[in-house]
């Protein structure tokens, strides 16, 4: 064309051709025109065809706008024709930088950009660099920088300025980077600088608490309570990617088998163990976080205890028997139930035993019989003071204490066939029973 750009941040040549003709006297010579500041030879005539003149500016030209060149016939005649000579020092615009990707191994935040060290294949991050313009010489290219390491950057003259990045687990790209943007004289100018950042661990969710209900108490950990389905919370990690889900199971202490395998709970932080599933027992909760490049962390976990209170219940023919009353029969029984049996309770260690004094009222029964299932009967022996007593036993695990203990009694009972004269009744040690058949 007919318009030059340059710049005095260097020194440089550029060449102007002109073409003239003339039918009736012939071309003398062309004058090609001084121009601000510019070197030596700044100007003159040529009068060879083709007609030519080579200027070189230096870094104080000041040469800013339209010059004329002017051909003479031989019998200098003129006519004139116009170039454009504009010094341009100014840089584009710099442009923002866009990322995008269709990945689940890469995270786009802001101006950060996070990849994981654990995609099995190759994945595409894509740079655009928008908003790009010169009102000068006009855009040479936008440069992007060489974040793989490959050893080169790579350059696209013409909009739209992409670039397409391939990333594998084995990528080490990490740390700022920058496009430059390039008009056609050498000014340039940085975008915004975007971080990316290869990923290879999470941390992992702290503080795994328990709570009796999503408002309730709080449950105190390895320690014995009732509560069978209680809230499990925790606080979600400090994460640069951000947490895309938590998982949680269930272990059992004693035997490392798992109640609950890993199971999902989104983005919550909390679970609730439903519907009172949680048998007695000891048991290990972990929770784990996944963050939004695949990346999972270690586990958290924290320990809850399971037992459920003695729930004994005690019936004679049906009826509950009323301590300090007489009662009379041939082979009776009573029987015993528990509704948390086999569940929030693991089994019972049970003694009934009688005596004369009452001193068997505060009976341990660790050392008793086990009673694991089903309806317990027990036959009642002829005595003035009769106490039954229960300790509650999770499935498996320590001993629960003495708050666990469940004691029934007293209770006097003697057989029918005890009959002596008179129509009395007495007792083992003689006594004379208030029962008159």
């Amino acid at each position: 064309g007919t318009t030059v750009y340059y710049n005095t941040a260097s020194t440089g040549t550029f060449t102007v051709n002109a073409s003239a003709a003339d039918a009736t006297s012939a071309i003398q010579k062309i004058n090609f025109p001084a121009l601000g500041a510019f070197s030596a030879t700044n100007g003159g005539d040529d009068a060879t065809s083709t007609y030519s003149w080579a200027y070189n500016w230096a870094t104080t030209s000041t040469q800013n706008g339209t010059a004329n060149v002017t051909a003479y016939d031989n019998a200098n005649n003129t006519r004139t024709a116009g170039f454009n000579v504009y010094l341009d020092t100014t840089a584009p615009t710099a442009g923002t930088i866009s990322a995008s990707e269709n990945s689940l191994y890469i995270y786009i935040s802001g101006s950060n950009i996070y990849y994981s060290n654990q995609m099995p294949g190759t994945e595409t991050l894509t740079l655009t660099v928008n908003g790009v313009s010169d009102s000068g010489s006009g855009m040479q290219y936008v440069q992007f920088p060489d974040i793989l390491n490959a050893g080169s950057s790579w350059q696209d003259t013409a909009a739209p300025y992409t670039k397409d990045y391939s990333i594998t687990s084995a990528t080490n790209a990490a740390g700022g980077a920058t496009c430059i943007t390039k008009d056609n004289t050498s000014n340039n100018a940085n975008t915004n600088t975007f971080q990316i950042y290869r990923v290879i661990s999470e941390n992992p969710p702290t503080g795994v608490s328990f709570k009796t209900t999503s408002v309730g108490a709080a449950i105190t950990p390895s320690t014995w309570q009732p509560d069978r389905d209680p809230y499990v919370y925790w606080t979600a990690p400090s994460s640069s990617t951000g947490i895309a889900e938590y998982q949680y199971k269930i272990t059992n202490i004693d035997s490392g088998a798992d109640l609950v395998a890993f199971t999902s709970t989104g983005a919550n932080t909390y679970v609730q163990i439903a519907n009172n599933t949680l048998p007695s027992g000891k048991w290990r909760v972990y929770v784990k976080a996944r963050n939004n490049v695949q990346v999972w962390s270690s586990w958290a976990s924290n320990d809850i205890w399971v037992l459920g209170g003695p729930d004994v219940q005690i019936t004679y023919h049906g009826s509950t028997p009323a301590t300090g009353t007489w009662y009379q029969g041939t082979g009776e029984q009573f029987s015993f139930t528990s509704s948390n049996l086999g569940g929030g309770i693991g089994y019972y260690k049970y003694v009934i035993n009688a005596s004369s004094d009452n001193s068997n009222s505060a009976t341990d029964p660790s050392s008793g019989t086990q009673w694991s299932s089903g309806t317990l009967q027990l036959n009642i022996p002829n005595s003035k003071y009769i106490y039954v007593h229960f300790k509650a036993y999770p499935t498996s695990g320590t001993d629960p204490g003495a708050s666990y203990i469940q004691h029934f009694g007293p209770y006097q009972y003697v057989s029918t066939s005890r009959r002596l004269k008179h129509n009395k009744f007495f007792d083992d040690n003689g006594a004379l029973t208030p029962l008159t058949p």
